[in-house]
This record gives C-alpha cells, structure tokens and sequence, in this order.
C-alpha cells in the first residue's frame, strides 16, 4: 500500500514538474513575428491601347514586380478611346497620356496635372508610294482633336507642300489610315507612328514594298510629344506618396527595359500576343524613344500645345500652360539624385 502511495506521489510530482517546465518555455518564448507590412496603396492608370509604347512601363512594371516592391496595386485599364474622359469622370486616377489631354481638358474646367516624363512620344512619319509633288490627298488619325491635323500639315510643310492645297481626311485610327493608303483611297498617311507602320508593313509586306517613309515629325517644332504622368489634381494633393512610388516604378522599368532586350521582348510579345520579331520593334523603338529623356515637365512644349489649343478653343485665351504642370514629383527625384542613377535627367 505505501508502495502505491509513494508511486503515486512521483507520478503526480512528474507531472507537476514537467507542466512547469513546458510553461516555463512557453512563457519565454520569443513571440511569432506579426505581419507589420502596410497594406498596399490601391492606384488605378488608364493608357491609350492603340499605341503600344504608352503600356510598355506598366506591363514591365508589373511583370517584374516593381509594383509590388513600391506596395502598390495598381489597376490598368487599356481604351483606344480616351484616358482623359476616364480621369476627368473619376474613373482612375492617373492616365499615361500627351500633355495636350490634359491641358485641354483643363481648358474645360477639369483639374488635371502633368507631374512627369517617361518617354518622347514616337516618331510621326507621313507614308506614301507617290513623290511629294503628287500627293493630293492624306489620311491621319485625330490623336487629339486639332493636335492630329496640325502635325499632320506640319509633316506637308516639311515636304515643302502646301496644306491649303491637300485634301485632308480625318479617320478614327493609325490603322485605318494606312488601311486608305494600302487600299488607294488617299495618296498618303500621316500622323502615324514609325514602329505601327513598319509592323503594318511587315504583316503586308508583298503588297507594301512600294510605300516608304517620306518624312518624320520636325522636333524643333515642340509636336514630338512626351509620354507624361497625367494625375488628377486631386490624387495628386492627397496621396503624394503613392504617386511618386508610381512613378518610380515606371521610371525602373524603363530602365530594365532598355538593359534586357531579350527578357522584355519575351513579356511584350507574350502580353500583346504577338511575334517576337513584332514585339523587337516596338522595343527598338522604346528604347529610341527613352534615350536621354528630361523627366521633368515641359513647359516650353506645354505652351506651344496651349497655342493651338487657342486656335480653336477661345476659352483658351486666358489660360496659363504652366496651371496644369506639377514640379513637386520630379524635385522630390532630382534632387535626391534618383533621376540621374536611372538615366533621367
């Protein structure tokens, strides 16, 4: 019987003992590490679909994980109608757009705020088989209302022709205009990009040896537009941060681009479905494009787009090109000198 007791007693001392060891442990155990990431700032952009240079930065952005590096979630709506309409009406917060949307669409009372460059737009060439003197007839997309004509007759003048004397036909889109040219209806198309032409060229290529490049868009006249940041005012006064994160990303994936040809290729032609040979192209020209480029806005250009927004817009006349430019982003890079390690200026 005492046998049994003092049995007993060990047992019950064992479980005692080994309750408070394991408390013991427990206790001082260093705690799991909480998850003290912030959640992601949400930023929505809109971009033009049809010219594929303007989705370049968001699709490498996205596809390297820059966005993710920034914490951002990013939403990207692709239209080949109009950004600005969607950024004017609240839809997104940012547009990757020329600054002519915005300023017009500030002209009618949005508040809209170009806050940088990422790259010089493409060059516009104007595309015949005819000689200049014989070219009676051109097709261009509008790509901004009255932007669209004034390049188009500027890519004339530099072919020493008169406008006044060239009937002008505004059509919808790059490739209907070429589609006119290929099918005889006009003697020539303007106003369209070289990287579209060339791709337009390639996929129809027994049918379109005779058509050659005459001219490209004159840079001293401020027409090659940049590729800005466009925010609303708004997002941009709120949430300061965020944008400039957003804009860094697109600034590093820029660069990467232009360092991994074959990479980027791969994700450009997977994105759009389309060749490699085709998506080498359009990375060719990126890369033209982003060579050198001033991140800051252009005011100079600013006010030669305000000019021909007066020439149709009279509430224009009292407007200041320099009410829709935003310098806050591209300072806060200059001079941390974040610009400069990424190739900006």
């Amino acid at each position: 019987m005492n046998n049994k007791k003092i049995l007993l007693s060990i047992v019950v001392l064992l479980i005692l003992g080994l309750s408070a060891f394991f408390f013991f442990i427990n206790f001082n155990k260093t705690p799991s590490p909480v998850n003290t990431k912030p959640a992601p700032s949400r930023i929505s952009v809109a971009y033009i679909s049809f010219n594929k240079m303007y989705g370049i930065p968001l699709i490498i952005a996205e596809n390297t994980g820059l966005f993710n590096q920034y914490n951002l979630l990013v939403e990207t709506k692709a239209t080949d109608k109009s950004p600005t309409k969607l950024l004017v009406a609240n839809q997104v917060n940012t547009i990757l757009n020329t600054p002519f949307a915005p300023l017009t669409a500030n002209t009618e009372g949005a508040t809209l705020s170009w806050a940088g460059t990422i790259f010089n737009d493409s060059p516009i060439v104007l595309v015949s088989s005819k000689e200049p003197q014989n070219i009676k007839t051109v097709s261009y997309p509008a790509g901004g209302g009255v932007l669209g004509k004034t390049r188009t007759i500027q890519l004339l003048k530099a072919l020493n022709l008169d406008p006044a004397k060239i009937v002008l036909n505004e059509v919808s889109s790059e490739q209907i205009a070429m589609t006119t040219l290929t099918e005889d209806k006009v003697d020539a198309a303007a106003n369209i990009t070289k990287s579209d032409w060339l791709i337009f060229k390639k996929k129809n290529n027994s049918e379109n040896n005779k058509y050659k490049l005459l001219v490209y868009s004159v840079e001293k006249e401020n027409l090659q537009i940049s590729g800005g940041i466009i925010y609303s005012k708004d997002f941009l006064t709120d949430n300061k941060t965020t944008a400039e994160n957003f804009s860094k990303a697109l600034i590093e994936a820029t660069a990467w681009t232009r360092l991994n040809k074959e990479k980027a290729i791969d994700i450009l032609a997977n994105k759009y479905s389309i060749e490699k040979d085709e998506a080498e192209i359009y990375w060719d020209e990126f890369v033209a494009v982003t060579n050198n480029v001033t991140f800051a806005p252009n005011l100079d250009q600013a006010e030669t787009l305000l000019q021909i927004i007066k020439t149709t817009n009279p509430k224009a006349e009292t407007y200041q090109a320099s009410s829709f430019i935003s310098t806050d982003i591209n300072n806060s890079l200059k001079n941390s000198g974040y610009l400069e390690k990424f190739g900006f200026k």
